[in-house]
């Protein structure tokens, strides 16, 4: 939605306009042309108030790295003693890493 400012002569878009005046939520703008705003009101609909953390790469890795260990495991595709060797891991580490995994996986219903 638009208002038309005619000192500036421009068409101002209201969502953005409140979307930079909403400045106590930190990149709620970059938000916004990220998403687009169809996608942003939809965000804004399910998570509104809602404190969302974004993890970092490393975490990303990791959390993918602890999934391929569950789902070797799993499949029988490779074993704990040949992940623990190729990732420089202890047996124990990686049967740990796939108990936790498979715990959270039944939890989402995945096993």
């Amino acid at each position: 939605m638009y208002l038309y400012n005619e000192k500036l002569d421009i068409d101002v878009d209201l969502l953005q306009t409140a979307l930079f005046l909403h400045s106590e939520v930190e990149y709620l703008f970059e938000l916004g042309e990220i998403f687009g705003k169809e996608s942003l009101l939809k965000f804004l609909d399910i998570f509104e108030g809602q404190v969302i953390r974004v993890p970092s790469e490393q975490e990303l890795t990791t959390s993918v790295k602890y999934v391929i260990i569950w789902r070797s495991i799993k499949t029988k595709e490779r074993t704990v003693k040949e992940l623990a060797e190729d990732l420089c891991l202890e047996e124990e580490e990686v049967r740990g890493v796939y108990k936790e995994v498979d715990k959270k996986m039944k939890k989402l219903g995945i096993s």
